[in-house]
């Protein structure tokens, strides 16, 4: 499946303070095969990447200082682009991958954009005649590789959906739900503690980044990051989630995975979260606590 679309995204160089983008003198600039003049700002050691190959990769669109656009992430912390097979595919013209192409991994650069060749023009560029693309180059990977790395993704993540089918079963029974290892803090919110991490405790008003997975009481998946492979990132104590997971994790040390059954009142309330969750719903999340930033 194709991922070199036409990314027209800029990411952040080092001219700060600028209000229109400023190209540079062209002693300094190089030119891709398709005439988009650039700067690489890095010079690592390594090779180019190959058709066939994936690249993983972080943009973003700007004009002089102001972001216009983050590229999404499509892999965990990255955005994803195929190297044609053949450089006739329609792909080669995106300037991403002209620029990609010219990298090694570790390597950031610019590339340039002239506002009269793009189709549609961006809002509130009148001031300028050039846009910037900035791109880092994460980590270049072989179709092989790549596979097996998205295996190995899909396998855990189906561990994890048997894992939580059956805690889920048990809990729901009074029975075997006595016989688990469930602790419980002053707001009666409940947890088990699957792996314990070593890293450190996250500090509330900071940052932390999380893969989790939402279910309702009746085992019903509504919600996952892991799916995604885009882990979620918020601030703690910030009031940016439901009230649950703002103690819950907390509670975990960098690494940690665990379950929690979150009541109504510190999840979604009376009301709920239509159309998904119900009124009075009770909330049981997977959560690993990849960083605490």
């Amino acid at each position: 499946m194709k991922r070199a679309y036409y990314i027209l995204f800029l990411v952040f160089m080092n001219y700060t303070g600028t209000t229109q983008t400023i190209l540079p003198p062209d002693s300094l600039l190089s030119y891709t095969p398709q005439g988009f003049p650039y700067l690489l700002h890095t010079k690592q050691l390594g090779t180019q990447p190959q058709p066939g190959q994936i690249v993983r990769f972080r943009a973003q669109m700007r004009n002089g200082d102001m972001i216009y656009y983050t590229m999404p992430y499509q892999d965990g912390d990255a955005s994803i682009i195929d190297i044609p097979e053949v450089e006739t595919d329609i792909a080669w013209r995106s300037p991403a991958l002209q620029l990609l192409s010219q990298m090694v991994e570790g390597d950031s650069g610019t590339t340039f954009l002239r506002i009269d060749t793009l189709s549609t023009k961006p809002r509130n560029l009148e001031n300028t005649d050039w846009l910037a693309m900035d791109i880092h180059c994460i980590e270049i990977l072989d179709a092989a590789v790549w596979a097996a790395r998205k295996q190995q993704q899909l396998a855990g993540q189906r561990q994890i959906g048997i894992m939580m089918d059956s805690v889920i079963t048990a809990y729901k029974r009074k029975a075997t739900r006595e016989q688990m290892d469930l602790q419980s803090t002053r707001s009666r919110l409940r947890y088990l503690m699957v792996r314990e991490g070593s890293g450190v405790f996250p500090l509330p008003g900071r940052q932390v980044r999380v893969h989790y997975a939402a279910y309702l009481r009746s085992g019903q998946l509504i919600d996952s990051s892991l799916e995604r492979n885009e882990p979620f990132t918020f601030t703690l104590g910030n009031e940016e989630v439901i009230d649950g997971w703002d103690e819950g994790v907390q509670l975990l040390r960098e690494g940690s995975e665990a379950i929690f059954f979150i009541p109504a009142r510190l999840a979604y309330g009376e009301r709920g979260a239509p159309p998904l969750v119900p009124p009075h719903a009770e909330m049981i999340y997977y959560i690993k606590l990849i960083k605490a930033l």
